[in-house]
């Protein structure tokens, strides 16, 4: 959470904040907890569900839960103060995908973008390819993705750079990126 931490400095405290996908809302306290107005979103209305039963008691008005697809938000143009996007472009194995969640989510947002992605610079990483190659198959989730790679999807989505963080540089593929319209 350190990383999320210090890359969350970077949007307005106070501001409104969307996580998505929010799954069962392990993020929320933390973003609650830094001073943001939440809406939790999550294309799975069962994951929602376990979200809203974990935390709407407890934090009460702050957060708003909603079913809502990455893809298609259905959100207005720059709703939110920032998008936390945590564990979500992994799981698409094609560019043009997470290109596509990218520009979703970069239109709805007038700050910045908090992701996650796994970088294929890490020993986990290379567990992963050793593995399928020695399987002969061809990975279709949580598949890493090389720097050079995922900046040229961000440029394709016409987004920048602000900051890098890994989690565990060299081990962990999971790297958290804030990024912004240039």
């Amino acid at each position: 959470m350190r990383c999320l931490q210090l890359c969350l400095r970077h949007v307005s405290r106070g501001g409104h904040v969307l996580d998505l996908p929010c799954g069962t809302g392990r993020l929320i306290p933390h973003l609650i907890e830094a001073g943001f107005e939440v809406t939790a979103a999550d294309s799975s209305p069962r994951m929602l569900e376990r979200a809203e039963a974990l935390w709407q008691d407890r934090l009460g008005r702050r957060v708003q839960f909603t079913v809502r697809e990455a893809l298609d938000t259905g959100y207005a143009a720059d709703t939110f103060d920032g998008v936390v996007c945590h564990r979500l472009l992994h799981h698409f194995n094609e560019p043009a995908l997470r290109v596509a969640v990218l520009k979703e989510l970069s239109e709805i947002c007038r700050g910045p973008l908090i992701i996650s992605y796994f970088n294929s610079f890490a020993l986990d990483a290379l567990k992963f390819r050793l593995k399928h190659t020695l399987r002969g198959s061809s990975p279709d989730d949580r598949v890493p993705i090389s720097t050079a790679t995922f900046d040229s999807e961000l440029t394709a989505a016409g987004l920048q750079v602000i900051e890098r963080r890994p989690v565990l540089w060299g081990l962990s593929p999971m790297w958290f990126l804030v990024v912004g319209r240039p």
